[in-house]
């Protein structure tokens, strides 16, 4: 795959989390949208353009989710190494074998 551009990148983010939102409680903080795992991590997919990568930021904490400070970063995902398919199983496995 090629490097994608930034409207590309853009539209891979929106599918992701457009897929979490099907999969978890969305938490609403503006604009932005926060998942909450059942077990209460909540966590947040981000466009880090510079890189041409997606990564998933994560807290434990609800008053800090949802003032925005998700402190802890995954691994980053690479559009380009990957399809939108196999990039939202391999965030889901993060997502869901993480642990803060």
């Amino acid at each position: 795959m090629e490097h994608m551009d930034k409207a590309a990148m853009k539209e891979r983010l929106l599918d992701m989390r457009s897929r979490f939102a099907e999969q978890f409680q969305v938490v609403k903080r503006g604009k932005e949208r926060i998942y909450k795992r059942p077990d209460g991590l909540y966590f947040k997919v981000t466009a880090l353009y510079s890189w041409n990568a997606l990564v998933i930021e994560y807290s434990s904490n609800e008053k800090m989710a949802r003032a925005g400070l998700l402190g802890e970063d995954g691994d980053l995902f690479y559009p380009e190494e990957m399809d939108a398919d196999e990039m939202f199983d391999a965030m889901l496995y993060e997502v869901m074998t993480g642990d803060l």
